[in-house]
């Protein structure tokens, strides 16, 4: 990986070519956004926004290709991803990480981007539950016509109707907002950040006197003023149950779940058989994750005040 690294940042053209045909490649279009995340990460703004262009350029014109017969959603989830997850956000994080921002201050503007993009599909609900509705009728009919081919009864033309009867009601406002602010939490923390973060572990393997990755990692602590405001959503969301509120949720509980995390692996980093306390930790968050959400919540809120890190770096 070190020397493919080198390789891209050798010449401009080595990163865009390698855009253009991981973009063309299907499963293969993280990778993209990865050397995005790199060249930004490594070179010049100048040159990581010509990485930037041709990332957008290739996807909108891939998705015109793919998509034009008419799978409206699945071009817009596709662009949505790639486009402006993997491509615009990557690279205005990258350009915040290259300055020495912080981990701590992406996860800040994630929160400062997604709510905001929650509120914006809030205003086109309707058009995008339309658009659901007919990507699903369009699944379930080609479902029907396969069931019908094979069933001597000819079951397979309800399939379609039962579908989009059950959609209408399981999708309640409360559920389909929180649907939305799960997809947003998908595609900026797995598209953006994650791909950010295979792009700084890169920039670790090339560069390794300059990037100590599992220290940027272990040092997230989130501002006391975030953690107002959290538990002003908090209190509005349990004293209202707004259906637009439900929205909010997964976005703001992902970064504070982050950060709780970073603490908890900090404290047992260099203890010895640390690795089975984090395991049985995430073991547990996964079972047991409404008994355990709630604390993790709150060892990450008392973090904000204390800051556990200097406390226990003296023992």
């Amino acid at each position: 990986m070190r020397a493919f690294g080198q390789y891209i940042l050798k010449k401009p053209i080595n990163g865009l070519w390698i855009i253009v045909a991981s973009t063309l490649i299907p499963l293969m279009g993280w990778l993209a956004s990865v050397v995005l995340g790199l060249v930004t990460l490594c070179k010049t703004p100048k040159e990581s926004a010509v990485a930037l262009l041709v990332l957008i350029l290739v996807n909108v014109a891939y998705s015109y290709v793919v998509y034009r017969d008419g799978d409206v959603l699945a071009a817009i989830l596709s662009l949505f991803s790639s486009a402006f997850a993997g491509g615009l956000f990557v690279w205005a994080m990258g350009l915040l990480l290259r300055r020495k921002a912080g981990w701590t201050v992406i996860l800040i503007a994630t929160l400062v981007v997604g709510l905001p993009l929650l509120f914006l599909l809030r205003w086109f609900a309707d058009e995008i539950g339309l658009l659901i509705i007919v990507w699903l009728e369009k699944s379930l009919m080609q479902v029907s016509e396969f069931t019908q081919a094979i069933s001597p009864f000819g079951t397979g033309v309800d399939v379609a109707k039962i579908g989009i009867r059950f959609y209408q009601q399981f999708f309640t406002p409360e559920l389909a907002n929180y649907f939305t602010g799960s997809m947003i939490v998908v595609v900026l923390y797995v598209a953006g950040i994650g791909q950010l973060l295979v792009a700084r572990w890169w920039q670790s393997r090339v560069f390794p006197q300059s990037v100590s990755l599992a220290k940027e990692l272990l040092s997230i602590r989130l501002p006391v003023a975030l953690m107002f405001i959290f538990l002003l959503c908090a209190a509005l969301f349990f004293w209202f149950r707004s259906a637009s509120l439900f929205g909010i949720v997964p976005i703001v509980l992902t970064v504070w779940l982050i950060a709780s995390l970073s603490l908890i692996h900090g404290f047992f980093y260099r203890r010895k058989a640390g690795w089975v306390f984090i395991i049985l930790i995430y073991l547990g968050l996964t079972a047991l994750s409404k008994a355990m959400l709630p604390g993790l919540l709150l060892i990450a809120c008392v973090d904000s005040v204390v800051d556990f890190r200097h406390r226990f770096s003296r023992v």
